[in-house]
């Protein structure tokens, strides 16, 4: 992210971009800053020839793709929004893409509320959580900002954190996993640890426990299908109520959370953290005050 050191500022209004430099800059070297593809460069139209100089205000415009995207006219409960990012809090049991069967998903949802707000496009989900867990998705609002967000989680530079619960006193402070992870060919629907799976690195705290439930703070330094589900079935704490990994004991669906996320935020040219409130099927911890209970950063420094 040190190259945005070269921006002096950067600013976005619906369809249009603003931006001054600190230096004198190629084009292409500028688009490389936001890690835009040459392929994805053709969207973009920036006001100069070749070379952006230093301290003069330059707009980007973004020409619009003729896509059908699926609308659905249900609410969203939305975490933090801005001209470029949207986190919402996805409700357990909803799908973020359609799957060709199920039209109502948590995309659909976010693009009826573009529309209804005459937002120019429509927005994007830079990850997936589960359909069973609940928590927060990440959206990006503006074309441009994509790549810049999309490089941020394959390179792991996006933090995010889940609250889990399990049955019994969990018997470790922290538990490091690394186990690689495969589909189960036994049951497609499955992931199973396998040497021949791919790498897979899971961190479990624990936060407390009542009630013989013990409530878990889980960060996922890789993305795989299932990997968090899989890695405490594998240590045999499955989290309460999987349907794939362990046993339903109630009517609360997955007690699986994605709690926090951290990014980098290319506009105020800092780390952001945001926080949703703990889902109240989390009994007996959702009146818990989880700031001060939680004790694992997702970034030691916010650097302005």
């Amino acid at each position: 992210m040190n190259m945005l050191n070269k921006i002096k500022t950067i600013r976005c209004n619906n369809n249009l971009v603003y931006v001054v430099l600190k230096q004198d800059m190629e084009i292409q070297q500028f688009y490389e800053v936001f890690y835009i593809s040459k392929n994805r460069q053709k969207l973009f139209n920036i006001n100069a020839d070749t070379i952006l100089y230093a301290n003069k205000t330059y707009t980007i415009t973004t020409r619009r793709k003729n896509e059908h995207i699926q609308t659905s006219p249900h609410g969203i409960e939305i975490v933090y929004e801005d001209d470029i990012c949207l986190i919402v809090n996805k409700p357990t049991n909803l799908l973020i893409h359609d799957d060709g069967a199920s039209p109502d998903t948590l995309c659909s949802r976010v693009n009826f509320y573009t529309l209804c707000n005459n937002y120019k496009f429509f927005a994007y989900p830079i990850h997936r959580i589960d359909k069973e867990t609940s928590g927060l998705v990440f959206f990006v609002k503006h074309p441009f900002f994509h790549s810049f967000f999309d490089h941020q989680i394959q390179e792991h530079i996006i933090k995010k954190q889940y609250l889990g619960v399990v049955q019994g006193t969990f018997p470790y402070r922290h538990k490091h996993i690394e186990k690689p992870i495969s589909r189960d060919r036994h049951d497609a629907k499955k992931m199973i640890v396998s040497n021949k799976g791919k790498t897979a690195i899971t961190d479990v705290y624990k936060v407390t426990t009542k009630d013989h439930y013990s409530l878990l703070s889980i960060g996922i330094k890789t993305g795989r299908k299932h990997q968090i589900r899989t890695h405490l079935k594998y240590i045999g704490y499955p989290i309460v109520n999987d349907p794939l990994y362990g046993h339903i004991f109630d009517n609360r669906k997955l007690l699986l959370e994605s709690y926090a996320i951290d990014f980098y935020h290319p506009l105020e040219n800092r780390f952001i953290h945001i926080q949703a409130p703990i889902d109240p099927r989390f009994k007996p911890f959702s009146h818990i005050d989880l700031t001060s209970t939680i004790k694992m950063p997702l970034h030691k420094t916010h650097q302005k």
